[in-house]
Parts: C-alpha cells; structure tokens; sequence
C-alpha cells in the first residue's frame, strides 16, 4: 500500500523529468518566438502615426508617475501635514479618520491648482493636440 508521501514523491519525480526533458530540448521548447513591442514607429508613414504611438506612450508613462507628479508639484502635502497638524491641536486623533483628511486635501488641492491647469490646458495641450506646435 503506497502513503500520500510516496505518491507526492512520484509526482515530483515526473515533474522533474518534465522539466528536464524541456530544458535539455531547447528547440521544442522554443518554438514560439517572444512577442515584440513596436508602438507602431517602424510601420508609421506620416508624422500623425508617430505622434499617435508617442502620445500613446506619454499618456502612460503619465499615468505611472501621477502619483509622484500629484505629491511633488501639488499642495497636496502641505494640506495633509496642516489639516494633521490641526487634528492633533483639537486634540481628536481618532474622530476624523485619514481618508477624510486626504479625500479634503484632494478636493482642495484641486482647487487651489485648477487655475494652473487651465492655463497648462490652454497653452499647451490644445496647441498640441491641434498640431499647432512643432
């Protein structure tokens, strides 16, 4: 009668041949070539098709850093630390949680910085998106 540990034993061992054999054939096991990433700049004939993959690529690149963007060039941190500062001073640690805190410090730190990217809108992303820069 064979125990559940022999059993495990004899699954490990066929795995292992498994992988041996594909490591030892490296042509078989490589019969499906890597996928390549162009962004559509090798096939691109005119200036649009080009702007269209970098814009592509800045949107997320964008996207992966706002976060940072948001903390660096914002008042968001400066409105957490003193709306923390005056928690503490009203001596309520624990009755505005810290999602209230940041959820106000990003609705403020919106409208404080709305006029800047009006004007980051106006005179630059339209122009851009027009194709009136070079």
């Amino acid at each position: 009668m064979t125990t559940p540990y022999k059993r495990s034993h004899g699954a490990l061992l066929i795995s292992g041949l498994a992988l041996g054999a594909g490591l030892l054939l490296p042509t078989a096991s490589s019969a499906i070539g890597l996928p390549t990433i162009t962004f559509g700049v090798e096939d691109a004939n005119t200036p649009e098709q080009v702007s269209t993959a970098l814009q592509v690529l800045f949107a997320l690149t964008i996207l992966s850093i706002a976060p940072a963007i948001l903390l660096m060039t914002t008042c968001f941190t400066r409105i957490v630390i003193v709306l923390g500062f005056f928690r503490q001073a009203m001596g309520t640690q624990n009755m505005q949680p810290t999602q209230i805190i940041i959820g106000l410090s990003l609705f403020l730190s919106f409208f404080i910085m709305s006029p800047t990217l009006n004007a980051i809108n106006n005179q630059a992303l339209q122009p851009y998106m027009k194709n009136e820069l070079t």
